[in-house]
């Protein structure tokens, strides 16, 4: 079992390390041994003071208690006199009955030895007590001589030690340390083909176990040597063997591809023509026969560029939201043969533009989406994309593709991105395929910069997802009066499909007008009739002309006739403008038709010659949003350090990233004791503090948290991020100390409102 490799600390040489270790330990010894030296010496000094002490009870003692009594002063001092000749003693006094009567030497500061012995008279068969005498000693003398023969005894033994050590680290260093040092010197050398050389042994003998090192190290580079050899070899025939291979693709690919490019485009040109029931079924037949086969082809195609290395990304401004409506568009009929639900989901936070790879991102979402409509017979399939993080130049989004189909096994998931891998690959599976799409897939991700991954369940369905980073086109923040060129026009928008509408919606409120939704044709003439009736008539109604209850052509024909004059200008939207009979359109009273998909300053043309605006402003201003600089002037709207305090990682990212661009520093916290050790090593301007998080939950910080501040009279505000919006747990979240709160899903709007209400420096 392999282990992760750990990171070895980088240390000094052996010679420099046993060096140092035998002077440390040399240095110690001497240390010791020195040590023990002193200290029998000073216990002798001690116990010689102390015998000292006994022979001046015996001998003299009884002379100095006679001179006392008789108060002979003269013969005292001189018997003190003798004392005092005694280097170590510093001072004695005598007493008689309680006071001094002779004193003599210095006075003692420190550490000093004191003897006291009684002065008595034998009278009568009775002793009697008349004074005192007090000898101090001084450890002075002691303790100067010790250090004296401390240093000699170092310097001595220091010698004698670390003559002994440097023999030992001669010998040590010429039997083990040079020829390890030549083995590790040898390791760090390579040839020309960066390959390892063999070691040379000293040239005097070795030790049995440090010859043995150099013959299997030598034995090894050997064996390196020629392993090499043979992988070179080896290599050099596969890449020759592999580059043929992805040639003969290649050019197989291409020759197939030219013919059936003719035969795709002739049924679908036979198509077009009068043929009866059978010949448009054998057209069709035909035209999707060829377009599969096609699909195998441009696989094979990739496949080889992939193998080759010559795969690029083209990268071009697109539209997220196009993006999505064409998967919409394209898998919504096989979706509803098989009887699924096909469910979509853009981030309204997206960007209209981004800049990327279009072709290459549809190509993979296509497979995705293809592959879950095959492998799932009953139930959903659902495409999703969504925004994980932004900044100023760029979007981090996540594409995923969920079904419930059949499911991929656990041991399967490891191999559904090999080339030519399916799960089940067994000769009687159902589903045809060459097993190289999700191949293709992956390694398209990666060099977008992502990674394709899968999460799946036998027999209930699989999710595929990936993320990528998607620039920003870099635009000139035009002013109001360019941007919003329709300001106060009235739109009423007419689109069965969701999607489109929030596409079309956008980029009509993105130009100023104040837009009106509706998603049944059968509502739309009420709606236009009571605007006209509160004196606040449409401008434009714009159409989708594919509509189940009623076409957009029928409607247009409706409104004409129940409105007669006072019939707003109409425009047509639609997927197919070749099947359109502009003649018909005309005549319904529509002023123009646009097909989708459509390029916005075109659009935009059509709107204003269709309310008859100016067509040179609307020109002017999709110049002005095309100019390619960047908005050096922006400051920030707000200034302070903040806390967030949130455990799930997307919504950290999200938080932090619409924080930032208001202005404020952002520091993150994972749970709530985290919070509380970052309050206490420094100071927030404000708090955002999510309640239910795992180790320490956001009410309990807060609590904390208050606790703190209440030692240092400070308050910091907090405000809850929570999911439950109701007035329960506003109240538990003021009570737990909390400030405000803030509902998920957190918008910026929200997060500038509580910025500007509580921090202090907005």
């Amino acid at each position: 079992m392999s282990q992760k490799s750990k990171k070895i600390r980088t240390s000094s040489s052996i010679a420099t390390r046993l060096a140092i270790r035998i002077i440390g330990i040399s240095t110690l010894i001497t240390l010791l041994i020195s040590s023990l030296g002193l200290y029998i010496d000073y216990q002798n000094r001690i116990e010689g003071i102390k015998k000292d002490a006994e022979v001046i009870k015996t001998t003299r003692l009884a002379s100095i208690e006679n001179s006392v009594w008789n108060r002979d002063i003269e013969q005292l001092n001189t018997q003190i006199a003798g004392l005092l000749k005694h280097p170590d003693v510093a001072s004695v006094e005598i007493s008689e009955y309680g006071e001094t009567m002779v004193h003599r030497g210095e006075p003692t500061t420190g550490d000093m030895i004191r003897y006291e012995f009684a002065l008595s008279r034998d009278e009568f068969d009775s002793s009697e007590s008349f004074g005192s005498i007090v000898i101090e000693y001084t450890k002075k003398n002691i303790e100067g001589q010790l250090a004296e023969r401390f240093i000699h005894m170092i310097m001595i033994l220091g010698a004698a030690i670390m003559l002994l050590a440097g023999i030992v680290f001669f010998i040590v260093y010429q039997d083990v340390v040079r020829p390890i040092t030549n083995i590790a010197r040898s390791m760090t050398k390579f040839d020309d083909n960066n390959l390892p050389v063999g070691a040379l042994a000293p040239y005097r003998e070795m030790g049995e176990e440090l010859q043995s090192l150099y013959d299997s190290y030598n034995g090894n580079v050997e064996k390196v040597r020629a392993y090499n050899e043979a992988l070179s070899k080896a290599k050099l025939a596969a890449e020759n063997a592999n580059q043929k291979k992805s040639e003969f693709l290649a050019n197989m690919s291409h020759e197939i591809r030219t013919p059936m490019n003719g035969i795709t485009g002739m049924a679908s040109l036979l198509k077009n023509t009068r043929l009866d029931k059978e010949q448009t079924e054998f057209v069709e037949m035909l035209e999707t026969s060829s377009i599969s086969l096609l699909d195998v082809i441009n696989d094979i195609l990739d496949f080889s560029k992939i193998e080759a290395g010559k795969l690029e990304l083209n990268k071009k401004e697109f539209s997220l939201f196009e993006l999505s409506r064409d998967l919409e568009r394209l898998f919504k009929l096989p979706a509803l043969d098989k009887g699924l639900k096909l469910a979509t989901h853009l981030d309204d936070r997206l960007d209209q533009s981004v800049i990327g790879d279009p072709a290459r991102l549809r190509q993979v979402m296509i497979n995705l989406v293809g592959n879950a409509l095959k492998f799932t017979d009953k139930g959903h399939v659902e495409f999703d994309i969504s925004m994980i993080k932004q900044d100023d130049r760029s979007l981090l989004v996540q594409f995923s593709v969920e079904d419930t189909g059949i499911g991929i096994a656990t041991e399967k998931l490891t191999q559904v991105f090999e080339k030519f891998e399916q799960a089940d690959g067994s000769l009687s599976r159902s589903f045809g395929g060459t097993g190289l799409g999700l191949s293709i897939s992956y390694q398209i991700v990666e060099l977008m910069g992502g990674i394709l991954s899968v999460e799946s369940q036998l027999g209930y369905g699989s999710r595929f997802h990936f993320s990528i980073s998607l620039d920003r086109p870099i635009r000139e923040l035009a002013s109001t009066e360019e941007t919003r060129v329709f300001e106060g026009k009235s739109i009423l928008l007419v689109d069965d499909s969701r999607l489109n509408m929030r596409i079309t919606n956008t980029q009509l409120s993105n130009m100023g007008c104040d837009v009106v939704c509706c998603t049944r044709s059968a509502d739309a003439l009420g709606i236009v009739e009571k605007q006209h009736h509160l004196g606040k008539p449409f401008d434009l109604v714009v159409l989708d002309k594919n509509m189940p209850e009623m076409d957009g052509v029928r409607l247009g024909k409706q409104l004409r006739n129940e409105l007669k004059d006072e019939c707003p200008s109409m425009i047509m939207l639609t997927a197919s403008p070749e099947d359109i009979d502009t003649d018909e359109l005309a005549s319904s009273g529509f002023s123009d038709c646009v097909g989708r998909p459509y390029v916005v300053s075109e659009f935009k043309k059509v709107i204003a010659k269709a309310i008859n605006f100016p067509v040179a402003v609307a020109e002017r201003t999709e110049e002005l949003q095309q100019e390619s600089i960047t908005d050096k002037n922006y400051k920030p709207q707000f200034e302070g350090r903040v806390l967030v305090v949130e455990d799930t990682l997307i919504n950290q990212k999200v938080t932090e990233a619409m924080l930032e661009r208001l202005g404020v520093d952002v520091e993150i916290a994972e749970n709530g004791i985290s919070a509380c050790k970052l309050v206490q090593q420094s100071r927030y301007d404000m708090i955002f503090m999510d309640c239910q998080m795992p180790v320490m939950d956001g009410y309990e910080a807060t609590s904390v948290i208050r606790d703190i501040e209440n030692t240092q009279h400070i308050h910091t505000p907090i405000v809850a991020l929570t999911a439950n919006a109701t007035e329960e747990f506003r109240q538990r979240c003021l009570e737990a100390g909390m400030d405000d709160y803030v509902a998920k899903p957190v918008s910026k709007g929200a997060l500038e409102g509580m910025l500007r209400l509580y921090l202090p420096k907005s």
